[in-house]
């Protein structure tokens, strides 16, 4: 079935872009800025159906992007293909199907949400986070072609976001997985694939795996302050060890100095003893009047 379609769309469509390279698969992006004017492309020349369809970007609230990174000829991301349907090392399990396969129909859906400002603690760089879903429908779904509805929805699962992801405590005794929005840019700064982003907008995608200039000076300046409180410990341990030196110093030789006197002491009084020995003891004279 598969070898079937991938036939039918090499006969009926794209073929402008067969065997294309990275630069000329999205050329066409990279000269509209991937704006509103590529969507008006894309959905009045590749589907005639959608000519009406005209996106307003101005009163936009809500932003739907739609691609299949593993089959593009460039793809976007660091690891991707037929065999590795991770972004990012995702993972998700869904009701029916295979531990993290990308099923027919589903899609990874990138929520960014606004924790509450009432915190005092949060500041604006905090108080944006990202969530993450992996929604399908179930293979009884698919195959009895049903609709989907509130009623009838899809399988929904939470994706956790390796090196992003963290537990926090949104209280009541309950538990929210979110994802901060400054970790999530620069993971996935990190993660794209830069050759095959737009030209316009590289400057923007580089920017994301690179600290700010002030978090640099920042870090500069806590890492001498470290350093300075680090040398003015050395200083005070090396006068303390001075000391402290000098003090056992003069216990030793104090203890030298014991330790002479009293070996001479020994000295004298056997010394005496042996003269007594040897010599016996002096008689006295006794004067006769």
């Amino acid at each position: 079935m598969g070898s079937k379609w991938c036939n039918y769309f090499r006969d009926h469509l794209y073929q402008e872009f067969l065997n294309a390279t990275c630069k000329e698969t999205f050329a066409f992006a990279d000269n509209n800025q991937r704006d509103n004017l590529t969507a008006i492309a894309f959905l009045s020349g590749l589907y005639p159906s959608c000519k009406d369809l005209v996106p307003i970007t101005k009163q936009t609230q809500l932003l739907f992007e739609q691609g299949e990174d593993p089959t593009a000829n460039c793809p976007v991301c660091s690891k991707a293909g037929a065999k590795n349907e991770e972004l990012a090392w995702l993972q998700w399990y869904t009701e029916g199907w295979h531990p993290h396969q990308p099923v027919p129909g589903s899609m990874l859906v990138f929520e960014l949400h606004s924790a509450s400002i009432a915190d005092a603690e949060i500041t604006d760089e905090g108080q944006f986070y990202v969530k993450l879903y992996f929604v399908a429908a179930s293979p009884g779904q698919i195959r009895d072609g049903d609709q989907l509805s509130p009623e009838n929805p899809p399988d929904r699962v939470q994706v956790i976001i390796p090196s992003c992801s963290e537990e926090v405590d949104i209280g009541n005794g309950l538990k929210d997985v979110r994802c901060p929005f400054t970790t999530f840019k620069t993971l996935i700064g990190k993660t794209l694939k830069h050759v095959c982003v737009a030209d316009t907008l590289r400057p923007f995608v580089d920017s994301l795996s690179h600290i700010k200039e002030p978090s640099i000076k920042t870090a500069r300046t806590t890492t001498t302050e470290l350093a300075h409180a680090a040398d003015t410990s050395k200083t005070n341990n090396s006068k303390q060890h001075a000391v402290e030196f000098f003090e056992t110093l003069l216990w030793a030789l104090f203890g030298v100095l014991m330790l002479c006197f009293i070996t001479l002491v020994i000295r004298h009084a056997v010394k005496r003893r042996m003269e007594r020995q040897k010599y016996g003891s002096i008689p006295m004279k006794m004067n006769n009047h």
